[in-house]
């Protein structure tokens, strides 16, 4: 850099004699203010020769990976990014590796399948396998034991089971996993209910809580300073949700509307042993993909009715084996309704004590294929068009309860002494790949349109039943040419002249007939 000539002259004061001044060379390191002077003896700078050698700060991280999926390393505040990236993967659990599936799966609680068996090598089984470990959770076990899978699978009809393992969080704290990538949704409000008297502590996951003292509905503010990862923490015993209006993560207004891009936030939920979902508990939370319900420590259900509805990224749910010392039951309308990427929902050992109404229940999950389901109402798999197997132990009367599961090929009802007997109006209209209908219990009514456009099927079987049932209006509308109605031989001359069951007189055939036909 040159001194203008201007500046060349005499010394301040009118001295006389010449300016002394420097040629200075100067390297730049960093990227700050730098003041530049001359050195002792001189009188000011003539020109300055600058190098720029400006290196970042970068950061050497070690990076520990407890947890399968996507991870996003970045540098610590301070630093202009990474140098190097040491990583140790400690995955703990059987999760690591997915299995094939086979006739009985053990899962993990995203739905990872650990262990899978032939119904012949797991009834050889003399325990169950390994339970998997997480950091950050206790193992609670299989939500079946051995002998109850042994005793479901002994009948030669019954060959699928699937049993889930179930989980509670190591500090027995609530937690809410959250992921703030908006600026506009950095001040949720949490909405829940404190139903005791313990004191509540509400660790918002940045150094920041909040206290409750009282019993009673809250609708909390908290303002985060930053985008991010956090976990909310609470601990002790509270519901969430309640009401048709009510979200665990709001605007602070009664406009549902306005909620979704907090909702949106939560990413996976970990419930304590003592904490629960009222109505509409966890409904709308579309972004969540799971979502841990641990055995009972106190009485009342973990969820009840709508509590998933519109959870679209939810893909596994496994329901916890019941504590004895505890009562509850589970009551599931609409419970997981419009939860499109749903595969599974594992329901737990007490299929006859504490699953109640299923109406709506799996209403157009559409990723739903094979499933087994302790009871049926009406509407439970309505639109589930990707279903293909499905294993009822206990049937009330309800319609629609598969109507348009249009890839539908087998239904299996169990016999069991509560079931209603009775197939209400369109329970399998529009399901064009069933295939074969043949019921293990009693058929007592089989109402309008029951099976219409069922074009596939090549026999419905009811002979197990030891009397007729009452048949409704075109209840096989659509029937195939070569279909066969297959009935006890001692009812079949009834059979053939009962109410509405004479227009399908030529399709009916008694059992021994069709056994020969299977023979010959």
């Amino acid at each position: 850099m040159d001194i203008p000539s201007y500046l060349l002259g005499k010394k301040a004061g009118g001295g006389g004699g010449t300016v002394n001044l420097q040629e200075k060379s100067v390297t730049v390191t960093t990227n700050d203010t730098q003041d530049i002077t001359a050195d002792p003896g001189y009188d000011g700078l003539k020109k300055v020769a600058l190098t720029t050698n400006v290196q970042p700060d970068l950061q050497t991280k070690n990076v520990t990976i407890s947890s399968n999926g996507t991870q996003t390393v970045t540098n610590d505040i301070g630093y202009d990014g990474l140098s190097s990236v040491e990583i140790t993967t400690n995955v703990s659990g059987g999760g690591t590796v997915e299995v094939e599936e086979k006739d009985v799966n053990f899962y993990d609680y995203d739905g990872t399948c650990l262990y899978s068996y032939t119904k012949d090598e797991f009834l050889a089984l003399e325990e169950m396998p390994e339970n998997p470990t997480h950091d950050g959770l206790i193992s609670e076990g299989w939500n079946w034991n051995l002998q109850e899978v042994k005793n479901f699978l002994s009948p030669s009809y019954r060959k699928y089971f699937d049993i889930g393992q179930t989980y509670r969080p190591d500090d027995d704290k609530t937690r809410i996993y959250i992921t703030l990538d908006d600026e506009e949704a950095l001040d949720p409000y949490l909405h829940f209910y404190n139903g005791d008297s313990e004191i509540k502590v509400i660790e918002w996951g940045d150094e920041q809580t909040d206290t409750i003292t009282t019993t009673g509905t809250f609708n909390i503010k908290h303002t985060y300073s930053k985008k991010g990862n956090y976990i909310i923490r609470i601990n002790g015993r509270i519901y969430f949700g309640g009401g048709s209006t009510d979200s665990i993560l709001n605007d602070g207004s009664t406009n549902t509307d306005q909620h979704v891009i907090y909702l949106n936030t939560i990413k996976k939920i970990e419930l304590n042993s003592s904490s629960s979902g009222n109505t509409y508990g966890f409904r709308n939370c579309a972004k969540m993909e799971s979502i841990i319900i641990p055995k009972r420590s106190v009485n009342g259900s973990p969820f009840t009715n709508y509590n998933f509805i519109n959870c679209y990224n939810l893909k596994f749910v496994v329901l916890p084996y019941k504590d004895s010392n505890y009562s509850y039951g589970y009551n599931m309308r609409s419970a997981f309704q419009n939860c499109s990427s749903l595969k599974k929902v594992i329901f737990s050992g007490e299929i006859n004590t504490i699953y109640n109404n299923l109406a709506n229940c799996f209403q157009d999950c559409i990723n739903l294929k094979n499933h087994y389901s302790p009871k049926v109402s009406g509407n439970t798999f309505y639109g589930c068009r990707n279903l293909k197997n499905v294993e009822i132990n206990d049937f009330y009367s309800g319609n629609n309860s598969f109507q348009n599961c249009s890839s539908l090929k087998n239904a299996n009802f169990i016999q069991n002494l509560t079931m209603s007997g009775i197939l209400s109006q369109y329970c399998f209209s529009n399901n064009f790949s069933l295939t074969n209908y043949k019921s293990y219990i009693q058929i007592t009514s089989i109402g309008n349109y029951c099976f219409q456009n069922c074009f596939s099927v090549k026999k419905y079987d009811f002979s197990n039943n030891t009397s007729i049932p009452t048949l409704g209006t075109n209840v096989f509308s659509g029937i195939q040419s070569d279909c066969k109605i297959i009935v006890p031989d001692d009812l079949y001359d009834d059979w053939i002249v009962a109410t509405n069951w004479s227009n399908y007189a030529s399709y009916i055939i008694k059992k021994s007939d069709w056994d020969a036909l299977q023979e010959s």
